[in-house]
């Protein structure tokens, strides 16, 4: 009889599925993952690792299908899009598989954000779990919306609030994020015009995480790769992010020192009063997560001086 614990990974295509598929297949653990726009992420393990399906979370029918014919033990729900109908579509997708999986039993993670909440905190203090969310714009909505719905479908479920996602000193292996190539544009006489000047905000606070600490840690939820009970055991919502607190204008300074970028280049200033809203402190409290996880979460400052160092 087979033994081999199966994860089905949904967005597996996108920045952070494809790594969590990357780490997955290292194990002794059957991947399957699902692509919407892109067969695959440029960063992605070989085809081999994994097999892929195609999969629309705006088919309720498609899930369920696809939940039944997979059978996993563990569902890792990394399923994303920034702008257009499959983005208002994700908390009725999230929905749907999570009452495809407390029908089965299955272990369902679920990626969520920092941006569910306001931002308002004062200096110092950090978002607990338990601290209400209260989004100031439609995207944070949206990911407050995916997480009720997932609570109220499968209350077992584990629902993982992260922040800023990013390569760090795993590139070259992982593609740089949307965050570090930002960086790089705006530090490129080429890209950095006068015209399209790229600003960043010395008032906003998170918590970047590098990708592959945070696909290991979501592995160690799902319970399949035996590092710890704890984390295993957890429901509901559990902050899962980088140690250190920066602003958005430090951490594009430490991703341009770190590729050898002169980070005078860049301009930082204060986020634009009177215009969209936008969360300013969303300092995650990292205490429960530090105390069920085994897989170490690295700050930023640390992981992006190893890359420095790599590329002296």
């Amino acid at each position: 009889m087979n033994s081999t614990k199966r994860l089905l990974v949904t967005g597996g295509s996108g920045f952070l599925g494809a790594e969590v598929v990357h780490v997955a297949g290292a194990a002794p653990i059957e991947v399957v993952a699902t692509h919407h726009a892109r067969r695959e992420n440029a960063s992605a393990a070989a085809p081999s690792v994994a097999e892929w399906m195609f999969l629309d979370l705006r088919d309720p029918a498609s899930i369920a299908a696809i939940v039944e014919r997979t059978r996993p033990d563990a569902i890792i729900n990394a399923a994303y899009a920034e702008t257009g109908d499959a983005r208002i579509a994700l908390p009725d997708g999230a929905f749907e598989l999570a009452t495809a999986t407390a029908a089965r039993g299955i272990r369902l993670v679920h990626m969520s954000t920092d941006v569910v909440f306001d931002g308002a905190l004062a200096p110092g203090r950090a978002y607990r779990e338990t601290d209400p969310s209260a989004p100031v714009h439609g995207y944070g909505r949206e990911k407050r919306a995916a997480e009720q719905a997932v609570s109220a479908a499968d209350p077992a479920a584990v629902i993982v609030r992260t922040s800023l996602i990013y390569a760090g000193d795993g590139f070259p292996r992982v593609a740089l994020s949307k965050h570090e190539r930002a960086v790089l544009d705006a530090t490129n006489p080429a890209t950095a015009t006068p015209e399209g000047r790229f600003v960043f905000f010395t008032d906003e606070w998170r918590n970047p995480v590098q990708v592959t600490d945070l696909a290991r840690a979501l592995l160690e939820v799902t319970g399949l790769s035996g590092a710890g009970a704890a984390a295993a055991s957890w429901s509901g919502p559990l902050h899962v992010a980088g140690a250190d607190l920066v602003s958005r204008f430090e951490f594009a300074q430490l991703v341009a020192i770190a590729h050898r970028r002169d980070p005078a280049q860049l301009i930082g200033e204060p986020s634009p009063i009177g215009g969209p809203p936008r969360p300013r402190n969303c300092a995650l409290d990292l205490t429960h997560a530090r105390a069920v996880l085994v897989t170490p979460l690295r700050g930023v400052r640390a992981v992006l001086a190893t890359a420095s160092r790599r590329a002296s």
